[in-house]
């Protein structure tokens, strides 16, 4: 009886063990996370089902606080979303979105071919419907779905380029994204956006050896509407400028 209680005991650890194992890049304490959905939306339930390799998460990984988790859309059945932070930014599940941000996806991505220079990279649908309030039934609130799309992997680093935006409807529009390399900047030439929340910058080239992109303008900043990939808001220019005094916000963002 003991031997077969050990027995036992023993396949169920060894069967935790490959199911820890088999999930580790998914799984991340729920304490260390911050989840937010769509406007309106208040929890899973109200997602839709990813479509084939579409992201269904945005991880930030933000200064001074927790990892936030931008939900997207539901994985299928038996499958999560990952909500490990992938700091190569190289694994199976993750597409780079700029220096603090990845696109996660419910199943690998890592076979997709490389992106070619004219190839519809990611395609981003909207999709705008209206229902009913949850907490006032008598009153209707507008929910925006959004799908991701890959057909292909970009090279790492590179920038997202906006191709082009279509208005298929009143409620529907669809955003083609390409893959662009990085050029080489020039001392003080705009180098990217830096989000006015996240203070995570979308690179559109690399500055010189020695410069750093930062605010454009430290003591006179403005804040701008921008438009980047699964990002519509306020932001600041950033510039290559001169690395003095290597600030510890900016060293830190470039790890």
């Amino acid at each position: 009886m003991s031997r077969l209680l050990f027995v036992t005991s023993y396949i169920l650890f060894i069967s935790f063990q490959c199911a820890t194992s088999k999930f580790d890049h998914v799984h991340k304490s729920l304490e260390d996370l911050d989840i937010i959905y769509p406007k309106n939306v208040y929890n899973e339930r109200g997602l839709r089902e990813c479509q084939p390799n579409a992201a269904c998460s945005i991880l930030h990984r933000r200064f001074w606080f927790k990892l936030r988790v931008e939900r997207i859309c539901q994985c299928s059945a038996f499958q999560e979303c990952p909500t490990r932070w992938s700091y190569d930014g190289l694994d199976n599940f993750t597409m780079m979105i700029n220096n603090r941000a990845q696109m996660k996806f419910c199943h690998p991505v890592n076979e997709l071919p490389e992106c070619e220079p004219s190839e519809e990279a990611l395609i981003i649908t909207s999709n705008t419907t209206v229902n009913p309030d949850k907490y006032n039934k008598s009153q209707s609130v507008e929910v925006t779905h959004q799908q991701a799309t890959t057909n292909c992997k970009c090279q790492f680093p590179g920038y997202w380029r906006l191709h082009n935006v279509t208005q298929v409807n009143k409620n529907v529009s669809i955003s083609i994204y390409m893959c662009d390399e990085y050029k080489k900047c020039r001392a003080n030439e705009f180098c990217g956006h830096i989000r006015a929340d996240y203070f995570s910058t979308y690179y559109r080239c690399s500055c010189p050896i020695g410069y750093l992109c930062l605010f454009e303008d430290l003591e006179n900043r403005k804040l701008l509407n921008a438009t980047e990939v699964l990002f519509e808001g306020l932001a600041y220019r950033g510039a290559c400028k001169f690395n003095r005094a290597k600030p510890m916000l900016e060293r830190t963002s470039q790890t």
